[in-house]
């Protein structure tokens, strides 16, 4: 039986493959995501955050994925009661904005990251600790977003740049857990 993650790689698939721009294939995997159910959309947060190896760097798949954990991050978040919007931007700046409105109201930028299992280094630039604070631009809070597996355990140099920084994030998230 296919799971939601088998499906939004069929889903890439047929985006990657169609003449459309990327904003409409874009929309096209947010649309999937959206009409998951909460039980699938659980399973998907669980499964996704890594790129398949078969994708080649920078292809067309490769950005589509990684669009699409912006997708989930904003669809999930949103699910829990936040106002949440994926930037169209593909760099330099966050991938998803969430406000919350209710009670005590807030705003957080969020990357959404998404790592390839054959790639062990943990580079701390690849994490873009210090460019997440500017893109705060107004927000209450920042955080880094992605499969627990693609962040380090205990001491390393991305915890060490991340606990440096003079405008570190004000949240260090390593994970969506469903």
């Amino acid at each position: 039986m296919a799971t939601p993650h088998d499906d939004l790689l069929r889903v890439i698939a047929s985006c990657a493959a169609s003449t459309d721009s990327f904003d409409a294939k874009a929309a096209t995997i947010f649309s999937f995501i959206s009409g998951l159910s909460n039980p699938s959309l659980r399973r998907l947060l669980a499964e996704a955050g890594f790129i398949p190896e078969r994708y080649a760097h920078d292809s067309s798949e490769e950005k589509l994925y990684a669009k699409a954990m912006d997708s989930l991050v904003a669809i999930a978040l949103n699910r829990i009661g936040y106002r949440t919007e994926v930037s169209p931007e593909r760099s330099n700046s966050a991938d998803v904005t969430a406000a919350w409105t209710k009670g005590s109201a807030h705003t957080i930028v969020l990357d959404a990251k998404a790592f390839r299992l054959s790639r062990t280094a943990l580079n701390p630039k690849d994490y873009k600790i210090e460019a997440l604070s500017t893109w705060k631009k107004g927000a209450d809070y920042a955080s880094l977003i992605g499969p627990v597996a693609g962040f380090p355990a205990g001491s390393s140099r991305l915890c060490r740049s991340y606990s440096l920084q003079h405008h570190s994030p004000d949240v260090f998230s390593p994970g969506l857990h469903a």
